[in-house]
């Protein structure tokens, strides 16, 4: 018997319990993994961009940690800098003269209060003391006998001079003062002759080093 069409050729088959055909799925693995291209292709995607979104953010955060380390030397630079500038502030230094290198070999002593004659009037308008000899500014009149005496030192303030005086006599030296342009000299004396000034010189000239005999 020869079939004629397709559907009395199927009638010679039992045909009721076979499944339909699967279709077939290129992939890659056979036993531990079956994956298919695209998903292979979506994966490898999703994980360069997963590095690329770490990478961003470990930049952006070492930005952040420089940025605050140079604000705070910033910070930190200009005190340091004030505490260096502190201690090392200039000062000013006054030229130097007689009167002041007195003032740093000799102590300052207390100020005897010496007998007064008669006051003279100086620049701060107080009386400069004077001996029992002569006046502070007046010069001995001249007499049959030369009289001598050794210029010590000389000062522009009267204080000063007042006490150099007193250290003078508290050595036991006769003193008084001459006030001459604004100007107030230190003498010890007087002496009745050069010779007896040359004498005292050198003993003087261990603290007063421009000391001189002078005639009065």
């Amino acid at each position: 018997m020869e079939p004629g069409t397709s559907e009395g050729q199927l009638e010679l088959f039992d045909l009721a319990n076979q499944t339909a055909p699967r279709p077939h799925r290129e992939s890659l693995g056979r036993v531990l993994l079956q994956a298919r291209y695209d998903q292979i292709l979506l994966t490898g995607v999703g994980v360069l961009l997963g590095l690329t979104v770490i990478f961003a953010c470990g930049v952006e955060r070492g930005k952040q940690l420089v940025r605050a380390e140079q604000f705070t030397l910033a910070r930190q630079q200009p005190v340091s800098a004030t505490s260096r500038d502190v201690p090392n502030a200039p000062t000013t230094q006054e030229p130097p003269s007689s009167a002041k290198t007195e003032e740093r070999k000799a102590p300052a002593s207390p100020t005897m209060t010496p007998q007064v004659k008669s006051p003279t009037k100086v620049a701060s308008g107080s009386t400069a003391p004077v001996t029992a000899h002569k006046s502070a500014t007046e010069r001995p009149a001249a007499t049959s006998k030369s009289r001598y005496a050794i210029q010590v030192v000389t000062y522009t303030r009267p204080q000063l001079a007042q006490q150099a005086m007193a250290r003078l006599r508290a050595k036991g030296e006769r003193t008084f003062l001459i006030i001459r342009e604004g100007r107030t000299t230190v003498y010890v004396g007087p002496f009745p002759s050069k010779s007896f000034a040359s004498q005292k010189l050198p003993t003087l000239k261990t603290q007063y080093q421009d000391c001189f005999v002078r005639t009065l």
